[in-house]
């Protein structure tokens, strides 16, 4: 019993990862996709497709939460934290710039230098590609305070937390965005790479079950709704005053809507009575293998699939696309993580 019950939490957090960087994936595809509601005019077609853009801001968010939820309440000796997590994720953003870089270069018919790599590790095309590398980095370097934290921490103290970041993150950037004028005010400590992990750990580890089954759906979905409608409200908005959209607004209540998606995963997945499906257990450990390789899988395998769902109108063929590059790129990740030395990599 103990046995399936931790392989039912595995699951779900693999589901969520998949989500997540389903979400990435449609977030970097153009106006087929991502940007697709910039083409249409007023109309439910528009509500929708900004609520498809606004809803796959929260991939890097879950990707966060998902780390808070298996490392805030881990002990670790010094020495093996910074083997394990620090020089692990130094390595992992040294070659993979170095292998961008040379990638780059190929592309351009440029020569490699050591100033072109050092500028690849340190400059702003580096921010572009990888700029989710530093933003861990920086959350792994905090881990350990992190942890004292959560130690003392109870359940009253998180929703605290969440409070501060609705009010400081989400309801003075929405003011920020209304013809009120900039209100630049927000809380120092309500920054993203703190707050959700947090709500990650909180979610998975903390939160004790008060209401059936049922009603953590309704509630989870109700937080997803409202997060997106509110999204697509202040989106709405701004095209209507100010003459056009401004991403920024997309995402200014994805805290809803991350939480909302990472309590609903749990309550569908996390339970037992069913062994987990192996397929998003095995797809799920190839995932950041497939960000990290993204470029090149879009190089290689994105002409085939291109062709392969052709036939698809515009924004199906655009979902298929994704789908089919996410399902073969996490096959091609799990594979390569099974060679010895590249699974440090991945």
């Amino acid at each position: 019993m103990e046995n399936n019950q931790k392989r039912m939490r595995t699951v779900y957090f693999e589901a969520l990862r998949l989500l997540a960087m389903f979400c990435v994936l449609f977030n970097h595809s153009g106006q087929e996709g991502y940007w697709y509601y910039t083409l249409l005019g007023p109309g439910v077609k528009r509500v929708v497709a900004i609520a498809a853009s606004s809803y796959c801001k929260i991939g890097v968010l879950l990707f966060f939460m998902i780390s808070g939820a298996l490392l805030l309440g881990k002990e670790e000796e010094v020495g093996t934290f910074f083997r394990k997590r620090i020089l692990k994720y130094l390595l992992i953003i040294l070659v993979w710039n170095v292998i961008y870089h040379g990638y780059i270069c190929f592309v351009n018919e440029e020569a490699i230098t050591w100033l072109g790599i050092l500028h690849a590790i340190t400059g702003a095309d580096t921010l572009v590609s990888y700029w989710f590398l530093y933003s861990y980095f920086g959350y792994l370097c905090c881990l350990p305070l992190m942890r004292r934290f959560v130690k003392s921490m109870k359940e009253a103290d998180y929703w605290y937390l969440a409070g501060l970041y609705v009010v400081g993150a989400c309801l003075f950037s929405a003011l920020a965005r209304t013809n009120m004028g900039q209100i630049a005010v927000t809380f120092p400590l309500v920054v993203d790479a703190f707050v959700y992990p947090m709500m990650g750990h909180f979610l998975a580890n903390v939160l004790q079950p008060k209401y059936t089954r049922v009603q953590c759906i309704w509630m989870s979905c109700g937080a997803i709704f409202l997060g997106l409608g509110l999204n697509v409200a202040l989106s709405e908005y701004q095209a209507a005053i100010f003459g056009g959209f401004h991403e920024n607004s997309l995402f200014v209540f994805s805290f809803l809507v991350a939480m909302g998606t990472f309590s609903l995963t749990k309550v569908l997945l996390g339970g037992g009575g069913r062994l987990a499906p192996s397929v998003i257990l095995l797809l799920g450990s190839g995932v950041f293998g497939v960000y990290l390789m993204e470029p090149y899988l879009k190089a290689i395998l994105g002409p085939v699939l291109q062709r392969c769902f052709s036939m698809f109108p515009p924004v199906l063929e655009n979902l298929c696309y994704i789908a089919g590059l996410l399902f073969l790129g996490s096959l091609l990740s799990a594979g390569l993580k099974k060679i010895p030395g590249i699974r440090t990599l991945l």
